[in-house]
């Protein structure tokens, strides 16, 4: 069974580039079953779905140098 860790590493990586099918599988198991998880997802989702909106508003957009502190900090959270 799948750790929530794992499931929230695999939950990130699927929003980016679709996962092999036996990965799919298990984040879609884990995160039927998982309570926490589910909340997990859906706060991802809102925060994707603020994040594009905020994008989208006139003078919303970072600088290449804002985005690579975000990357960099995102990507130390794994």
């Amino acid at each position: 069974m799948m750790t929530c860790k794992e499931y929230s590493k695999l939950l990130s990586e699927s929003m980016e580039h679709q996962l092999p099918l036996g990965q799919r599988a298990a984040v879609f198991l884990h995160g039927a079953m998982c309570t926490p998880c589910k909340g997990y997802k859906r706060t991802l989702a809102m925060v994707r779905q603020v994040s594009r909106e905020l994008a989208d508003d006139e003078g919303a957009s970072l600088s290449e140098e804002a985005r690579e502190r975000i990357r960099k900090a995102l990507a130390d959270l794994t």
